[in-house]
């Protein structure tokens, strides 16, 4: 009897959830109806950037801040080097340990898609994602998702003009267990196969890319190489052969933490050497999908992840430091845990009207 009440109970809260998304989808999308849309960025490339499991606990954690908090001073001293400002904050993730494409789903699409039922509405609505308003205003678009291996439908939902998944990226070489290519050469081959392409065809680029590298079981961990020798990726043979096994790693919960640090280092010192060399006038967001499983952070009370606004515009930047994010790659302590579905609406206004 206990059982039975429960799932009622379950049932009529799953029932009630949808109606009040159903309001939500149908309800008037003012944003994505403002005049001038990206005005204030016409002809610049635009990036998006989630890095797999790059949660809070990277940074604020004990374990992991010695890490990783030099790693976002060095980025940023090398991206100032380079001409680049920016801004950095918190959005709270609808997820956590996994299910990233509810978080892909929330900030593009500006609704909070914090199950698959939601999820599962939201690929056959109409509701216009950050990709597609790009799109319809004239950017050529893309999707960039290395992990992706079988059908994917859900992409026709986003808007790509685009998609390129892990066979279409081209890498030769081996994986690194169940990462199918390290995010160097991802980064690589969207140059090559979306970026330029948009460029030829007289358009600048907006796309969504999923960085991988930071996944479980996060062994081997990769290094960054020199960008000229990437080629078909075979060179990343050795990398993806070497280090220890997913079994002997996780036979100890310290190996796993350790390995697990290591990738989000790797992540983040490749995308910042990717931006300072290749970025040009380009607007970069990066940022965590979710934190990662509890193996990692323990018991936790945030689902909070970072976001970095990145950009050669320095009054561009400065517009999101007034909205509450930092100067700097260090997201401050201090700083509001954003609901990640309030970003697309922001961007979309930060974005639209002229300097």
């Amino acid at each position: 009897a206990g059982y039975l009440s429960d799932r009622l109970a379950l049932m009529q809260s799953s029932i009630a959830d949808m109606r009040e998304f159903e309001q939500q989808l149908i309800s008037e999308d003012r944003a994505a109806a403002q005049a001038n849309l990206f005005a204030g960025i016409q002809g610049r490339d635009v990036m998006v950037m989630f890095v797999e499991s790059y949660g809070r606990s990277a940074l604020d954690d004990a374990r992991y801040s010695p890490l990783i908090r030099p790693r976002l001073d060095s980025v940023e001293a090398q991206l100032q080097g380079a001409g680049f400002s920016s801004a950095s904050g918190w959005l709270k993730s609808p997820t956590v340990g996994g299910l990233s494409w509810l978080a892909h789903g929330t900030f593009l699409s500006g609704l909070w898609v914090d199950s698959q039922a939601r999820y599962n509405r939201l690929m056959i609505s109409e509701r216009a994602s950050l990709n597609r308003l790009f799109q319809q205003a004239g950017w050529q678009t893309s999707g960039v998702m290395p992990a992706i291996t079988m059908a994917w439908p859900e992409a026709s939902y986003f808007g790509y003009d685009q998609t390129l998944v892990a066979k279409d990226l081209e890498y030769q070489g081996k994986p690194y267990n169940w990462v199918t290519m390290p995010d160097q050469y991802t980064l690589t081959a969207y140059e090559r196969l979306a970026r330029q392409a948009a460029h030829t065809a007289g358009k600048a680029s907006m796309t969504e890319i999923a960085l991988i590298s930071s996944h479980a079981p996060w062994t081997p961990v990769a290094t960054l190489i020199d960008w000229d020798e990437v080629g078909d990726g075979r060179v990343f043979n050795a990398q993806a052969e070497s280090g220890e096994t997913p079994r002997q790693v996780w036979a100890d919960q310290d190996k796993v933490r350790d390995h697990y640090i290591r990738t989000v280092d790797y992540s983040l010192q490749t995308l910042g050497d990717y931006i300072a060399r290749f970025a040009e006038d380009a607007i970069v967001i990066i940022l965590g999908d979710h934190q990662p499983a509890r193996i990692i952070t323990g018991s936790i009370s945030t689902h909070a992840v970072p976001i970095h606004v990145i950009s050669r515009d320095a009054a561009l930047v400065g517009r999101f430091r007034n909205e509450g994010l930092s100067a700097g790659m260090t997201p401050a302590a201090e700083a509001p845990e954003l609901p990640m579905d309030s970003m697309r609406n922001r961007l979309i206004r930060l974005f639209s009207s002229d300097l």
